[in-house]
């Protein structure tokens, strides 16, 4: 029996041979399978080739009743990944991806082996289809190289980001205790470093100065503008400057080397001078602190910014560009970013100065690292979204 008369009596039930048959002749069929790109061949059970269309041909040569592993890999026996011996042995579709070598260059073939059924259903043979997949094979590799180098560069960057984050947050104080002055600070950021920062300069002779600041928008660009400003700041108060006289020097200095950046910032400062007991602020464009008095009852004050936000223009003092008021103990005053009010917004709490007066009226009786982790635990556990904004809160209580 020659290849041909092989071939027919292995291919297809004879149903389906003369459905075939009024269509194609065998040369037409043949030709269709010459014409595929891919490599077909067609073994045995026990691996000889019994037909090879023109591309297996072109690329190994004729091997008719030869085995398929000593042909085409050049072995001595069955090769350990062949898909046909698999195929030969439960009657499925079986592939294996093989690394090879054509015209000198690294390559990759797929080889996919179909059982071929005789009319007995039984496997007589197999078909063995050749696909070059060293184009896909190739990108996919420099994808996945791609993809090891980004995944790198995303740990170096989340890596920095948390080294940015304790740089950042090292530098906001947490407390600060004397005879004076009790002042908490309590910080969250909504991403891992953020605009606000808030400090507590103690300057000698009963004085201390406590400002924040929120620079506009979120992540690395309003941190690195926050901690150069706060090493500004940090010079400036070496010349003990009235808060006013302070807001002037820290908006020319954004002026003047940040103007471009489209970043500004809200900023208020008090000055406590306890000899005396009173307190000098002045805000620029920042939301009011809040003065609550212990007297009979607490009794509240707004303490509200006189001045513009600083950074989008050259002069941002008005008329009246800071106040002194008298202190005295008991009294709390209360600084914070609009973080906490945005925050208040998913409480349900009013967004009115007075709403803001209420929930910080509702725990001033607490001690000031209490009643500032009370307020940050209101805000940031009784929500269902996540925060928007950057919360800073600082709470100074008068001794």
């Amino acid at each position: 029996m020659d290849a041909k008369q092989k071939m027919e009596s292995l291919s297809m039930p004879p149903a389906v041979q003369n459905s075939a048959r009024s269509v194609l002749s065998y040369a037409e069929l043949e030709a269709a399978v010459n014409a595929l790109a891919d490599g077909v061949s067609i073994y045995d059970r026990q691996l000889r080739v019994l037909y090879q269309n023109k591309a297996i041909i072109e690329r190994y040569g004729p091997a008719l009743w030869e085995t398929c592993y000593s042909v085409y890999q050049h072995r001595d026996g069955i090769c350990p990944d062949c898909p046909s011996i698999r195929t030969l042995a439960d009657g499925k579709v079986h592939t294996t991806i093989r690394t090879v070598e054509h015209d000198g260059k690294p390559g990759f073939m797929e080889l996919r082996s179909s059982p071929i059924l005789n009319p007995r259903g039984e496997i007589a043979a197999v078909a063995e289809v050749t696909r070059d997949i060293t184009e896909r094979e190739t990108v996919k590799i420099r994808l996945e190289e791609a993809l090891k180098k980004v995944t790198a560069q995303q740990k170096q960057i989340e890596a920095d980001l948390a080294l940015a984050e304790k740089v950042h947050t090292s530098m906001i104080p947490r407390s600060f205790h004397d005879s004076n002055l009790h002042i908490h600070v309590q910080y969250v950021p909504v991403q891992s470093v953020g605009g606000d920062y808030a400090d507590i300069v103690p300057v000698g002779d009963g004085k201390y100065y406590t400002l924040i600041f929120d620079i506009s928008g979120h992540g690395i660009a309003p941190a690195l503008l926050a901690n150069r400003v706060s090493g500004e700041i940090h010079r400036m108060l070496g010349q003990r400057p009235s808060p006013a006289a302070l807001i002037a020097e820290v908006n020319s200095f954004l002026v003047r080397h940040f103007n471009e950046t489209g970043l500004y910032l809200t900023f208020f400062c008090c000055l406590y001078d306890m000899k005396n007991y009173k307190l000098t602020y002045s805000g620029g464009g920042h939301l009011p602190a809040i003065l609550l008095r212990k007297e009979d009852r607490i009794r509240s004050r707004l303490l509200s910014s006189q001045n513009s936000i600083l950074g989008a223009f050259d002069d941002v003092l008005h008329d009246n560009a800071e106040e002194t008021i008298d202190i005295k103990p008991g009294d709390k005053v209360v600084l914070y970013t609009d973080g906490v009010v945005e925050a208040g917004q998913m409480l349900g709490i009013p967004v009115t100065l007075a709403g803001l007066v209420a929930l910080f009226e509702a725990y001033s009786e607490l001690e000031s690292g209490e009643f500032a982790s009370t307020i940050i635990d209101q805000i940031t556990f009784r929500r269902e979204t996540s925060i928007n904004d950057d919360i800073t809160l600082m709470i100074t209580a008068v001794n």
